[in-house]
């Protein structure tokens, strides 16, 4: 007989088997009984865990934003950069990091879930903009490459724009009104003295499958 899986790689086991049925057939579409079947585990043995479905996503979110939080750090505390080629490849980089086929999969679930964009502004004014944004504006400042009074509201506003108001699994959005949003940003940024979407990333974001492409771009 196989030795008994610990709590740790039997917790491990729902996380990766429940992402990967997220990601196939969507938040929705996916039932207790689903990942029951594809972990082999009794449905107590899921519970025993987690106690909804709506906890293991949370959960795999979690460790998202751990990860998350690692890049962002090594980001933050680069000695070969300055605050302005940090402010550019933090947004960038990391709308180039999403797994947008993934996102696009919990469309449905996120926009009908009030808990998830709370759980971002909280993240966004306790977390990212004192922790990673303000650090990078204040070293743009002391180094020169920036020139940004009141940096914690500016870090603050920008990242609501791009996390809340850019986020397309919260808005469903043409491509047209996705670049103009983008322009709007990039406009608001300006005046600080950066700009902070390049089109490579538009060009991902257009990729996210709740977009729907009724024009060219």
């Amino acid at each position: 007989m196989g030795r008994a899986k610990q709590p740790e790689e039997t917790m491990a086991l729902i996380l990766k088997v429940s992402q990967q049925l997220f990601y196939d057939k969507g938040y929705d579409k996916t039932s207790i009984q689903d990942i029951m079947n594809e972990t082999k585990l009794s449905k107590g043995g899921i519970y025993h865990h987690f106690k909804s479905k709506e906890a293991i996503f949370e959960a795999i979110c979690e460790e998202i934003g751990v990860q998350n939080e690692i890049f962002l750090s090594a980001i933050r505390d680069d000695p070969k950069l300055n605050g302005l080629e940090k402010l550019n490849y933090i947004f960038n980089e990391s709308f180039m990091r999403l797994d947008l086929h993934f996102l696009g999969q919990m469309h449905e679930y996120l926009q009908k879930n009030s808990k998830f964009i709370v759980m971002c502004l909280n993240e966004i004014a306790e977390l990212s903009a004192p922790k990673y944004l303000l650090p990078i504006i204040e070293q743009g400042n002391q180094d020169g490459s920036l020139s940004i009074e009141n940096p914690i509201e500016v870090a603050e506003a920008v990242l609501v724009l791009s996390n809340i108001w850019l986020n397309p699994t919260i808005f469903t959005l043409k491509s047209s009104s996705l670049i103009k949003r983008c322009e709007v940003i990039n406009k608001f940024c300006r005046a600080y003295g950066f700009e902070l979407i390049d089109k490579k990333t538009i060009d991902h974001i257009l990729k996210f499958e709740t977009i729907k492409l009724n024009e060219e771009i």
